[in-house]
């Protein structure tokens, strides 16, 4: 387990990280575990950068092991996005994660 991940969790830092060889991203962590398939993957929200798809921001899953130039960032995003959904169902199991109902910076895990 990534524990890089659970610290910008707990801190709210932003990370910074390239995606499949992809071009630089910035993350806001929100859910780090497991899917049912037992593949280490996070819940980010992607602030800036592209991407594959062609979408340069919004909710993505990223598979941690495709993850590459991890940093966790000076930066931090303080509020909780409104559409942030903990019950994210592709995790079967959460090794740490944002609350739905912080709004400011409580995260579990």
């Amino acid at each position: 387990m990534d524990e890089r991940f659970c610290r910008a969790i707990k801190t709210r830092a932003l990370v910074g990280a390239r995606y499949r060889g992809g071009p630089a991203r910035v993350l806001e962590i929100y859910l780090h575990g497991r899917t049912r398939e037992d593949v280490e993957t996070v819940l980010a929200y992607q602030r800036e950068g592209s991407s594959h798809s062609g979408i340069s921001s919004g909710w993505k899953t990223f598979v941690v092991s495709e993850l590459s130039e991890v940093e966790v960032l000076d930066a931090t995003s303080m509020h909780v996005r409104p559409d942030y959904d903990p019950e994210f169902t592709t995790f079967v199991h959460v090794h740490c994660g944002v609350k739905a109902s912080d709004k400011g910076a409580d995260p579990v895990g």
